[in-house]
């Protein structure tokens, strides 16, 4: 339990108090996902919202945290090319 505790600390030093965080990411999935996307994009546009959540309500140079980002639009890209046949 200490160990978790650990962990638990160390995240919120990283990404904030995550009440703030969850409260600011459940908005702007509610706000930015749409029936319209697939569940790919939706998927992404999921994990991509707690991205920046936790840049916000945490540390905004967390270099990590932008990189998923691009990682995550990247996987969106790719899944586009293969159903176009690209």
């Amino acid at each position: 339990m200490e160990k978790l505790q650990q962990t638990l600390n160390e995240r919120g030093e990283q990404y904030g108090d995550f009440k703030e965080l969850a409260d600011l990411a459940q908005d702007l999935k509610s706000m930015l996902i749409t029936d319209e996307m697939n569940n790919v994009q939706k998927e992404a546009m999921d994990v991509i919202c707690t991205k920046l959540a936790r840049i916000v309500v945490g540390n905004p140079h967390n270099r990590d945290s932008w990189h998923d980002i691009a990682g995550y639009t990247q996987l969106v890209v790719l899944d586009m090319d293969r159903a176009d046949g690209v």
